[in-house]
């Protein structure tokens, strides 16, 4: 019977030394042996003259009967030859055929001393319809098999060979030279993929990963929308990919708040496509609200966009009292009813509000689609700035405003300044005289809620002002809470002459069944009042020696 070496592949990497690597090597004497369908890639960088198949006998006439035929040779060592010979006369009993061979050099084989380049090569050994060519492997380094055919698909058939290194039937009439059969690779994804992530307003990324070399074609349509066929798949945006390695694309020109369908087309480097392959339906989110500033309008007056909002019925004024750092621009009304819409949502979103200024009332009117939802009446603000609440009114679209006067907005879907509130300086009042107080407040909400307390925390007015008859010193506290719950606290000490009042310290607010004895910060000092004395407290640590 006779010997059969097939189906085999051998990597030989850089490993250094001096002496030459082969992938298979043989001696004398060799008889009835066939080396057939074998992929050898030789990948070393030093200058040693290593060889694909090393035939090392020494005397003449020790082969018979041998077959070297459908080998894939890859030499790529900078003196590689993809045959060493002893001598001539080995040649005899050797048939060469339909081989796939390269080296970098012009040298396919020595036999002895002499060099042989392709042409005498064919001359001396006989060797018939082998090729030269550079073999493209998936990885050169752990896989020979092949990422494209060339011209390799130039095997002669041998009958006890029918399969390939991995199992693949070969083909029956032009088998693949080396231990791969090449077989026309399908157009599909891996397992997993593609798969739609970073969704957002106006885009999406798509991660793809196939299992050929090729094209991949991509696009989007709204899910009530028609499938597309592959023609028009392929007409929209592309990406190289290669085999298993995985790849983000960005489908763009999307809707915000939308449904989208994508689909895809593989093309391999063949130029087989696949079907139109399509990914479950993924929703697009409302476009981040943008705050409508009016700094960069330059239509002056009509209808015009700013931030994420449609503004009907205003003109762009320039302003000096702006909220906030670089305002320099409200939107005045110049029309009786005007309307401010949203265009990053048709559904409706909760929007913050906008900063106010008007010298009289106006009616605000607030609707999702085309119902109304809510509506107040907005004071004249006596020349300040002020922050209208839109959150409760949940959901909307459009805000219609009705008044006639000098009536402006800034801001829109903005947010208001820091709550703050001061009240005047201490006082010195004679006993039994009334003042009146009041607080400056800015920023915040409007409404603004008061909590007007004395230093025994008695409530002693609700509203914006407190009309006090001074009877004894004490401490007078403002809490104000805008219309978002946010507070802000102002003292006033209120020092009366007159009678002299007795510091029973009853006045002073004590949690039941609790006691204080002063504050722990160090170095911190307070006063505090009771009858018509106060006392001074503070915290003084104690040195150390």
């Amino acid at each position: 019977g006779r010997n059969k070496v097939y189906n085999n592949q051998i990597i030989i990497d850089s490993v250094g030394g001096t002496y030459a690597s082969y992938g298979i090597q043989c001696v004398d004497p060799l008889k009835n042996v066939d080396i057939v369908y074998n992929s050898i890639n030789i990948r070393q960088s030093n200058s040693i003259s290593h060889g694909n198949i090393h035939f090392a006998g020494n005397n003449s006439n020790l082969t018979e009967g041998v077959l070297v035929a459908n080998n894939l040779l890859q030499n790529s060592a900078p003196k590689g030859e993809v045959y060493n010979i002893n001598n001539t006369g080995y040649l005899a009993g050797i048939t060469f055929k339909n081989n796939g061979y390269y080296t970098p050099s012009d040298t396919i084989a020595s036999i002895g001393s002499t060099k042989y380049n392709f042409a005498g090569w064919n001359t001396v050994s006989g060797d018939q319809n082998s090729i030269v060519e550079q073999a493209q492997f998936v990885d050169p380094s752990s896989s020979l098999d092949l990422s494209d055919l060339g011209s390799l698909a130039a095997a002669s058939p041998i009958g006890y060979v029918t399969t390939d290194i991995d199992g693949k039937a070969r083909n029956a009439s032009t088998p693949t030279i080396g231990a791969y059969e090449f077989v026309l690779p399908t157009p599909e994804f891996a397992a997993g993929y593609p798969y739609i992530t970073d969704i957002k307003a106006n885009s999406a990324k798509a991660k793809i990963k196939t299992l050929v070399n090729g094209k991949v074609f991509f696009l989007a349509k709204l899910s009530s929308e028609a499938a597309p066929s592959v023609a028009q798949v392929i007409a929209a945006d592309s990406i190289d990919i290669n085999k298993s390695v995985e790849k983000e694309v960005t489908i763009g020109n999307l809707n915000s708040s939308s449904e989208y369908k994508a689909y895809f087309v593989i093309k391999t480097t063949y130029g087989s496509l696949s079907g139109v392959i399509v990914i479950s339906a993924f929703s697009t989110p409302n476009a981040p609200t943008e705050v409508s500033t009016f700094e960069n309008v330059t239509v002056a007056t009509g209808d015009f966009v700013d931030g994420t909002a449609q503004f009907s019925g205003f003109e762009v004024k320039p302003i000096t009292d702006g909220q906030g750092s670089n305002n320099h621009k409200a939107a005045k009304l110049v029309r009786d009813s005007v309307s401010v819409t949203i265009n990053n949502s048709t559904e409706g979103l909760t929007l913050t509000g906008f900063y106010f200024k008007s010298d009289t009332a106006v009616s605000l009117n607030a609707y999702k689609g085309t119902v109304r939802v809510g509506s107040r009446t907005l004071s004249a603000t006596a020349g300040k700035w002020v922050f209208i609440d839109l959150k409760a009114f949940g959901k909307i679209t459009t805000v219609v405003l009705k008044g006639t006067g000098n009536i402006m907005i800034d801001d829109f879907s903005g947010a208001p300044q820091p709550l703050t509130s001061t009240l005047p300086a201490d006082t010195i009042v004679n006993e039994n005289m009334s003042i009146l107080l009041g607080a400056n407040i800015n920023g915040g909400v409007v409404p603004y809620t008061y909590s007007w307390t004395n230093a025994h925390r008695d409530t002693l007015s609700s509203t914006d002002k407190l009309n006090l008859t001074a009877q004894k010193t004490d401490v007078v506290t403002l809490v104000v809470t805008d219309a978002w719950g946010n507070t802000h606290k102002a003292k006033i000490v209120v020092t009366v002459h007159g009678t002299a009042k007795v510091a029973t310290f009853d006045d002073l607010y004590l949690p039941a069944e609790s006691y204080w004895w002063g504050d722990t910060v160090p170095n911190y000092k307070n006063t505090f009042y009771s009858g018509s004395y106060s006392f001074a407290n503070s915290m003084i640590p104690l040195s150390k020696t």
